[in-house]
């Protein structure tokens, strides 16, 4: 390299220099980097290298780094990646056959938006005055934008790692609804998983190493149509080579750039991955059987997309899943991906519980391992009910003769009983409402046992705030296993309660004619207080009239 040689890498251009890099060997060559602190995501900026007094051949390398990539920036323009925020390091490296060195500094990326102004004529106008203003939009370097346009990337919120395909729609419109002409990118990445750290490798072809390893991304470009729209394909394969140091989800950037004027905006998505290949599922299941009977029902076969899958084996099983469940069946899929199955019940004398599974056990099918969902099924046995014997499943709200006292905290308890239902969790959900309002709502979970019936009692807590006087209605329903709902309500009064508490009191509390009396009233400050002092007895020609608790 040549003496007091300088190189510059384009990127983004700063009126000013927010901190110099100066590093020296002893009694040896210069070097200097000067970089701004803050650097616009997305755009180019100027980076200014050099190297002084040099007395050999040396290597010098810029490397822009942070935990998920690191951008090596030789003697060439690059762009400063497109993130919103964040904080990365600028590594500095020159290295001879004599001596290295290496300079860190911390960088930020920050993307920055057009602002719009808006001024008038004037500051002050008269009534009945025109007003005339302007509107201007600038960027980050007070250009002015003409206009303004928006990027949207369309992608599925989730996808099976099964699928083939990842199809992508950049669309870019301006305000005003008219599609730009314009260019666009998108590149899709797998990223790095939280808290991993690439270990880099030292080898003759990178004597200053190399990552042992690169996130999958795969980048197209193409241009907009007529209708502002591109559509994008990547394969599936590219992503899913490599599970480990991965997240499980894609990260999808689509750049636009509009023609003639060079103006970029750009989008972020995410789409997540499932390693769920298909569902399985019972249809036309009975959900009560009588012992003895004979019980039929299908289960069906679909794809992650819902398509249905012919001729799939599939397994029936009974029992609970991870101790003694039996495999029963072995079934195909018809062309509409259902099978059926039957079986008598002479053996069973409680609640049958089915799963159907793609794989001939029911053991754990690992971690990111693509897989079939299985599905459950419940049969609760009939039972004839007796006197003692509840028939349906039914929520009560216990209801009391006193009233609710405000700003205390009273206990509502409400009762549940759960007829033939299948074991499993239930969310019994509550809501206060107060003056045609919900004021408080909330749930409770229970558990449905493996028994004919279950009864049980919750307690809801609740607080009678002044604008919840005077009435207080409680409202309780569910969702239970059988996909019935049974609900329940119950009104509570309350006392009559304010926010602002007045006292009023003489001093003294009695007093004869011609006494000297002190009134004294308490309220919170600020408080509009009215008075009247009147003989009592002027109140009995009109009662009734008189404003108070009852009637506010």
């Amino acid at each position: 390299m040549e003496p007091a040689g300088l190189q510059m890498w384009g990127w983004l251009g700063f009126a000013c220099l927010s901190w110099i890099c100066l590093g020296q060997a002893a009694a040896g060559p210069h070097y200097m980097v000067t970089i701004p602190a803050v650097l616009e995501a997305g755009a180019e900026s100027r980076l200014c290298a050099s190297l002084l007094s040099p007395n050999e051949s040396l290597h010098m390398t810029v490397t822009l780094k942070s935990k998920e990539e690191n951008i090596t920036l030789f003697q060439q323009t690059s762009d400063v990646p497109k993130v919103l925020y964040s904080v990365r390091e600028l590594e500095v490296i020159v290295q001879g056959q004599e001596f290295v060195m290496k300079e860190v500094r911390k960088v930020l990326i920050q993307s920055y938006t057009p602002q719009t102004f808006i001024q008038t004529d004037k500051p002050i106008y008269l009534p009945g005055q025109t007003v005339h203003f302007r509107v201007i939009t600038l960027d980050s370097k007070l250009r002015l934008v003409n206009e303004l346009f928006d990027v949207k990337v369309k992608v599925p919120e989730e996808m099976s790692v099964a699928q083939e395909d990842i199809t992508a729609q950049v669309c870019s419109t301006y305000t005003y609804k008219q599609p730009v002409p314009a260019t666009a990118s998108l590149e899709i990445c797998r990223p790095l998983d939280h808290h991993v750290i690439i270990p880099m490798r030292i080898t003759p072809e990178h004597p200053l190493g190399e990552p042992e390893f690169v996130v999958p991304c795969h980048k197209e470009t193409k241009k907009l149509d007529k209708t502002g729209c591109a559509t994008f394909n990547f394969n599936m394969a590219l992503f899913t080579r490599v599970e480990k140091l991965v997240r499980t989800e894609l990260s999808v950037l689509a750049d636009v750039e509009e023609e003639g004027t060079g103006l970029k905006y750009m989008a972020i998505e995410t789409i997540q991955l499932s390693y769920v290949i298909g569902k399985l599922s019972f249809v036309d299941a009975h959900k009560v059987y009588e012992r003895g009977s004979v019980v039929e029902g299908k289960v069906k076969a679909v794809y992650f997309n819902d398509t249905p899958i012919p001729n799939k084996v599939l397994h029936l099983f009974e029992g609970q899943r991870w101790s003694v469940a039996q495999l029963t069946q072995n079934l195909t899929t018809d062309s509409d991906g259902v099978a059926q199955f039957s079986f008598n019940t002479s053996r069973f004398e409680d609640n049958i519980k089915l799963t159907v599974s793609a794989l001939p056990t029911l053991a754990y099918q690992g971690y990111r391992i693509p897989h079939y969902e299985n599905d459950e099924h419940v049969l609760s046995v009939f039972r004839p009910k007796t006197e003692d014997t509840p028939t349906n499943s039914e929520l009560e709200v216990k209801t009391r003769e006193s009233e609710l006292v405000c700003n205390v905290e009273e206990v509502i308890k409400v009762s549940f009983t759960f007829v033939g239902e299948a074991p499993g969790p239930v969310d019994i959900m509550y809501l206060i409402l107060a003056r045609g309002a919900i004021s408080t709502l909330g749930l409770v979970k229970v558990e449905v046992l493996d028994k004919p019936v279950t009864k049980g009692e919750i307690t809801i807590k609740l607080k009678v705030s002044p604008d919840m006087a005077p009435l207080v209605q409680v409202v309780v329903f569910a969702g239970l296993p059988s996909e019935n709902i049974i609900a329940h309500k119950a009104d509570f009064d309350t006392e009559k309660c304010f926010a602002n508490q007045v006292s009023l009191e003489f001093s003294p509390s009695s007093a004869v004619p011609g006494e000297e009396n002190r009134l004294q009233l308490r309220a919170q400050p600020d408080s509009l207080c009215g008075i009247s002092a009147v003989d009592q007895s002027v109140l009995i020609k009109e009662p009734g009239k008189k404003l108070n608790a009852d009637k506010a």
